[in-house]
């Protein structure tokens, strides 16, 4: 006979020749080491190099065959990946993903008319062939980078707009970047926006794409203005980038041509991220920074309580104080077009802002505008 699903167990009988009771299997809740948010999508990395994604499935964003490819899963699920690999880190762009995985792997999934797109991931067999093992990923609008231990960088996907820092087509496969002739150095970092890329080049920051007026198209510029401090970290959103160094300053670009400008009242900084929305109209952006003592402040963009603030309104003109559920400080935020993840010391994740597609992940579709109660990630 078949029980309902909310049984304790499984029962299975056999004429009455054999009985044999199958327990079922607790749920149990995993911590995130890594999130990402992209459009209306969003994803998690757990502790044990699981893979977890909830929100739209448009194009395949998920990366699961549990979901229509124009469905929608409020709740964190599995990716599955070939080989049971393990998942060290995690990016997710507009329509596409990223992820690398333990044995140097990189595998790449969503929009199926950019190479390496599809509905499940599919390994890039490039960065298999190359003498250098790949440490970090990210993918942004129809765009990836990978860069690797030896301090090489590579982009492939769509060239258009000079995304790619490099000569290349529509759908052009992995290359190195030239942009400020990085390819002859060594790169620590990087991050792919929506049109645009940066890298984190010898203390330095790299960015190319979009407009060739403001971060110089498929040549890039390098920013200046740091007054011989040393970048260690760097966020790149549309047409903005974020970037603190080690002294614990934290600097935005462009300000005048390619310089930077320092943010005032900001101190200890250990890192920050900028929203990548379609459009670069004055407001749209979403900031965020947080510092050494535990402390996130943000600013922009709130329209649909991405802040984190409490309250859904217009754009926030100066740095401000997030309340944080206690004994809680920042390991990572992420923010998504209008909703962003919130990731702890603890392991533990929350969202604010926008959840008509289910991206906050909390099971449900109503928004919040405050990083409150954790959600938890289950696995069965």
């Amino acid at each position: 006979m078949l029980l309902p699903i909310d049984e304790a167990s499984a029962r299975f009988t056999d004429a009455g020749q054999v009985r044999s009771v199958v327990g079922s299997i607790p749920a149990r809740q995993v911590g995130l080491v890594d999130v990402a948010a992209g459009r209306d999508w969003s994803l998690g990395v757990s502790d044990d190099g699981k893979l977890f994604t909830w929100g739209s499935n448009v194009l395949g964003r998920l990366g699961r065959t549990n979901v229509s490819v124009s469905g929608i899963d409020p709740t964190p699920g599995l990716v599955e990946f070939p080989d049971d690999q393990t998942v060290v880190s995690a990016s997710a762009g507009l329509d596409t993903g990223i992820a690398l995985t333990r044995d140097g792997g990189v595998y790449t999934w969503g929009r199926p008319d950019i190479v390496g797109g599809g509905p499940t991931p599919q390994r890039v067999e490039f960065f298999d062939t190359i003498d250098d093992d790949v440490v970090g990923v990210s993918t942004g609008t129809f765009f990836y980078l990978a860069w690797t231990l030896g301090g090489d960088l590579y982009s492939w996907g769509d060239a258009s707009g000079g995304r790619l820092g490099r000569p290349g087509d529509t759908n052009s496969p992995p290359a190195l970047v030239t942009a400020q002739g990085i390819d002859t150095r060594f790169v620590s970092s990087a991050d792919a926006g929506f049109l645009q890329g940066l890298a984190v080049v010898e203390g330095e920051v790299v960015v190319w794409g979009g407009e060739v007026d403001i971060f110089g198209g498929i040549d890039g510029v390098t920013i200046t203005g740091l007054s011989g401090d040393t970048v260690t970290g760097a966020s790149i959103g549309t047409n903005r980038i974020l970037f603190w160094s080690s002294s614990g300053q934290l600097y935005t670009a462009p300000g005048s041509d390619s310089d930077s400008g320092y943010v005032p009242g900001l101190n200890g900084i250990t890192g920050a991220a900028v929203s990548d929305p379609l459009s670069a109209a004055p407001g749209a952006l979403s900031f965020f920074a947080w510092n050494e003592a535990g402390q996130l402040y943000a600013w922009g963009n709130n329209s649909a309580g991405q802040l984190g603030l409490g309250d859904v309104g217009p754009s926030v003109a100066e740095p401000t104080l997030v309340a944080l559920p206690p004994d809680s400080s920042p390991a990572k935020v992420a923010p998504g077009i209008q909703h962003t993840l919130y990731l702890d010391q603890s392991r533990s994740y929350t969202g604010a802002g926008a959840n008509s597609q289910g991206q906050l992940g909390t099971g449900e579709f109503t928004y919040r505008s405050s990083f409150g109660t954790p959600t938890p990630v289950m696995e069965w």
